[in-house]
């Protein structure tokens, strides 16, 4: 894609920290890129992992940065993670490690906090982050609380240097209970549909801009939109030519392409890559409505590879009488932005049922 295909693009979504500031600092150029946006009519929207701020105050953030966006052009992990509640558990309760903007948005949807019993433990971003939190969280997730994490973000670009985000203040509690956190931000497919339906276009007219490969990137990807990396937060060129290496896409030696190939390459290289089947690793669990994942590829592999049909339609029987079937599944992508397989869960799951229901 070049940079005429991608200007006539109809609409832009962009991160925040590392593309448009970083910390309180405006980058160079973004000024002029929000002037040429709202010059040529184009629809934009800040999508933003960052959970620690309501749209009202990145709003007024850029403000004092002297830019004037409307609270309407903003969407952050911290309100994904509120509509995610309200839809699929409307008035549970919930520990909360999070800033104002998480809290905020959390209590709009009618989510109550609760440090005794509740249905849920979610980390977002904080300045408040201790041991005592931290083992406050474990013992709740070892008592049935499940874990949320309003991104998958591992670091992120401030003024001062790279500091840790939100996956970092999540594995703690993930090491100790020996459970996984389910993540809501980009690349979750929940966000960027939620992002799409917001900016009123289609993918194919959109482009994702990001300055990360494993959340910005893969997430407009995924979702079928345009990528851009920028190189003015996280991702370094020579963090490109390492995805390079890993796809197997370049030789070692043959590094000499421009930045701008060497994306084109990764982006290739992405697409390319063979899908493998599932290793078990139940990234994609807890499934919001109860499908038990493993257990439905296990029964379907053991009928179409391993043990038999007679085998396999007793290991789905087991599924159905546990209220675990994957004909419970809705399509909302949570299992697919976990899997670090890449498998194309719903469509399997969809192959499951057909196999053993007709």
């Amino acid at each position: 894609m070049n940079l005429e295909e991608l200007r006539a693009r109809k609409g832009f979504i962009c991160d925040m920290d590392g593309v448009i500031y970083l910390g309180n600092q405006l980058l160079p150029g973004v000024a002029e890129f929000v002037n040429w946006l709202n010059e040529n009519d184009k629809r934009f929207l800040f999508l933003t992992n960052s959970s620690e701020r309501s749209p009202k105050e990145l709003r007024q953030k850029l403000q004092r940065m002297g830019l004037d966006i409307g609270e309407e052009h903003f969407y952050t992990s911290a309100l994904a993670t509120a509509a995610f509640l309200k839809k699929q558990a409307p008035g549970c309760t919930a520990f909360v490690i999070g800033a104002p903007g998480l809290l905020n948005a959390l209590y709009d949807v009618g989510v109550t906090m609760n440090d005794v019993d509740p249905d849920y433990v979610i980390v977002g971003e904080t300045a408040s982050y201790n041991y005592e939190v931290i083992t406050k969280a474990v013992r709740l997730v070892l008592n049935g609380a499940r874990l949320i994490a309003t991104n998958s973000d591992l670091t992120g670009p401030t003024e001062f240097g790279i500091a840790p985000a939100c996956r970092s203040l999540v594995a703690p509690i993930e090491l100790a209970t020996g459970k996984k956190a389910y993540f809501m931000g980009k690349p979750n497919p929940l966000m960027m549909r939620t992002g799409l339906q917001l900016l009123g276009v289609h993918s194919e007219e959109a482009a994702m801009v990001g300055d990360r490969m494993d959340t910005d990137v893969i997430a407009g990807m995924e979702s079928g939109l345009a990528t851009v990396l920028v190189l003015s937060g996280c991702t370094s060129v020579e963090q490109v030519r390492d995805n390079l290496r890993i796809f197997d896409a370049v030789e070692p030696g043959a590094m000499s392409e421009s930045e701008l190939d060497l994306m084109d390459r990764v982006r290739e290289a992405y697409r390319s890559r063979t899908k493998v089947g599932c290793t078990g690793c139940a990234y994609c669990m807890p499934c919001p409505q109860g499908v038990d994942i493993p257990g439905a590829f296990s029964a379907w592999n053991n009928a179409s590879l391993y043990g038999g049909l007679e085998k396999g339609n007793a290991d789905y029987k087991k599924l159905v009488e546990a209220g675990k079937s994957p004909k419970n599944c809705v399509e909302c992508g949570a299992c697919m932005a976990a899997c670090p397989q890449h498998i194309e869960i719903i469509e399997e799951l969809k192959k499951a049922v057909e196999m053993f229901e007709g």
